[in-house]
């Protein structure tokens, strides 16, 4: 936009250079109606009995006979998966825009782009198990069971990520069977919270768990304000190991060496702390949360540990936590208490080779 001044220009005056303002502004999205107009031609075949017709082709579309073009298609899911807006938020908007959609279609159009998205859900998991290293975790969400009290059962989304890679397997059990069936013929290294169904990995010769040092500070944080004195040296014991690591990063290190630093300086920090895990215990009652957060360490110490020989090993979960933020912020979303009117993530029950469930809303 170009603004004169309100003084009238006169040969007088010498022009300046330009000053230039910017501003953001928005404009709102809007739908649009893409009109395809096929020239049809007729053409007689060599008895003069019959004809023959010739059309341009239609243009390919991600569903067929669907209304939705691909840009509107990839805005729903993005919508609905990326900034978590409820498939009946949507169809509102689209109302006050004018363009009336039914539920059941709109519903279907999702399923259909899950269905499409397959061969990708595919290749990723792929990618994640040809990796020697993954970690895991599995957070809960509610689901939508009509045969259930309240009509919601209780689900899980397990996580399986390595590097920026990161499939989801939806199952009704946080018991061993999602992983053991995904993990299979998996050989490497397993980073989890500790939760005790994947101790029997430890038995196969092909994996090494590994634990996460968030969640065994997360524990002794957690009773820091009832027993600030007792937690503030464990607290700064594993503090220096987190040191380490910042330092391994400003260093730009390789595996090689972030491995050859954690071994030289984490052996104090980590016998500081066995020390003082072993001469708190004996003060506590069993009962008592700081004596839980003590046994929750000591029965994990091994995996805990064995970060310092690898280094492409990270020191705790965090990069799988924040891949599930989505998932922790959307279930406040997905579900919505209106059961009458299916507004919940209704999963359809997942397959017995273990494939990720689909998604309805």
């Amino acid at each position: 936009m170009v603004i004169t001044p309100d003084e009238p220009i006169t040969e007088d005056m010498r022009r300046l250079p330009d000053r230039i303002t910017e501003v953001l502004d928005y404009v709102p999205g809007h739908l649009v109606v893409i009109r395809y107009i096929r020239h049809c031609y007729i053409k007689d075949v060599a008895d003069g009995l019959h004809a023959k017709k010739i059309m341009a082709a239609k243009p390919e579309r991600p569903i067929n006979r669907c209304l939705a073009d691909a840009a509107l298609l990839a805005q729903i899911i993005c919508d609905k998966y990326c900034d978590h807006l409820p498939l009946y938020r949507q169809l509102q908007r689209f109302e006050r825009s004018g363009v009336r959609i039914g539920s059941s279609t709109f519903n279907s159009w999702v399923e259909k782009i899950a269905q499409l998205l397959t061969p990708l859900y595919d290749l990723l998991q792929k990618e994640v198990l040809s990796s020697n290293y993954i970690r895991i975790d599995e957070p809960p969400i509610k689901v939508l069971d009509r045969e259930k009290k309240k009509n919601i059962h209780q689900g899980y989304l397990w996580y399986y990520q390595s590097g920026k890679a990161c499939f989801i397997q939806y199952h009704h059990s946080r018991g061993s069977e999602p992983p053991d069936k995904i993990l299979a013929h998996f050989k490497g290294k397993i980073q989890t919270d500790g939760y005790g169904v994947y101790d029997h990995f430890e038995e196969n010769e092909h994996m090494t768990l590994f634990g996460c040092w968030a969640h065994a500070r997360r524990k002794i944080f957690e009773v820091s304000k009832a027993h600030p004195s007792l937690t503030e040296a464990p607290l700064e014991f594993i503090g220096e190991l987190y040191l380490i690591e910042k330092q391994i990063k400003k260093q730009g290190l390789d595996t090689t060496g972030a491995s050859l630093l954690r071994r030289q300086k984490a052996g104090t920090p980590l016998m500081k702390l066995k020390h003082w895990m072993h001469k708190t215990k004996t003060k506590l009652k069993p009962k008592m949360k700081l004596y839980k957060a003590i046994e929750y360490i000591q029965k994990r110490w091994q995996k805990l540990i064995r970060y310092l020989w690898h280094g492409e090993v990270q020191i705790d979960n965090n990069l799988i936590e924040n891949a599930i933020r989505s998932a922790a912020l959307g279930r406040k979303v997905w579900v919505v208490g209106d059961t009458k009117k299916s507004r919940l993530l209704k999963f359809t029950p997942p397959s017995t080779d273990g494939q990720q469930g689909k998604a309805r809303a």
